[in-house]
C-alpha cells in the first residue's frame, strides 16, 4: 500500500497522507504541475499514462494519456510549462507539452540520450533543468550531472562528494566549462 505524506515547509511537521494504490500501479516518480494544481504519478513498469491527484486533498482525479509511451520512466518534472520524462531504458529526456482539456501529452522532442548508465532522476528549479545520470556500474563509473547555471549542479556536487568522502578512497574528476 503506497502512500503520498505533505509536511509543513517551513517546521516539516505532518499534514496527512493518502493511499495512491488504488489504481493498481507503483510510483516511480512524483511532480507538481503548478499550471493544474495535480501532482503526477508515474508507473517504471507503465510508460503509457500518468496518473493524476489534486494536490491538496489526495483525491484522485484521472489520467493523462502519453502521447509516446516511455518504456522505464525514471523521473519526471514539470519546468517552464512543459513535462520532462526520463527513461531508464533508452537512456533519454523526453520533452512533452500538456494538453489538460483533453488530458493527453503530445511529444516534441528528445532532449539528451546518452550510451550506457542509468537516468537517476530529473528536477528543476528557477534557473533550469537538472538530470542525473549514474554511470557507476560501467567499467570506467561516474555520474554525470548537467543543468544551467544555478541550478544546482555544486550544490549536488559537494552533498556527493560528502558521500562520497564517508565511504573512502575514491578518484574524483570534477570539469566545468565556465
Amino acid at each position: 500500500n503506497q502512500k503520498i505524506a505533505r509536511f509543513n515547509t517551513s517546521d516539516l511537521s505532518y499534514i496527512g497522507s493518502w493511499s495512491v494504490s488504488a489504481q493498481g500501479h507503483e510510483v516511480s516518480s512524483i511532480a507538481y504541475n503548478a499550471t493544474d494544481g495535480y501532482l503526477y504519478m508515474s508507473s517504471y513498469n507503465d510508460g503509457t499514462k500518468l496518473w493524476r491527484y489534486n494536490q491538496s486533498t489526495g483525491a484522485y482525479v484521472g489520467q493523462t494519456t502519453m502521447g509516446t509511451t516511455i518504456a522505464q520512466i525514471q523521473g519526471i518534472t514539470f519546468f517552464n510549462g512543459l513535462l520532462y520524462v526520463n527513461s531508464d531504458s533508452t537512456n533519454a529526456t523526453h520533452e512533452f507539452s500538456i494538453d489538460t482539456g483533453a488530458n493527453t501529452t503530445t511529444s516534441i522532442r528528445r532532449v539528451y540520450g546518452s550510451e550506457g548508465g542509468n537516468w537517476e532522476g530529473l528536477d528543476h528549479n528557477d534557473a533550469g533543468l537538472l538530470i542525473f545520470h549514474d554511470t557507476t556500474g560501467s567499467a570506467n563509473g561516474g555520474v554525470f550531472i548537467a543543468g544551467v547555471t544555478g541550478s544546482g549542479k555544486t550544490t549536488t556536487l559537494n552533498a556527493m562528494l560528502r558521500a562520497i568522502a564517508k565511504e573512502g578512497i575514491r578518484k574524483v574528476v570534477s570539469i566545468e566549462d565556465p
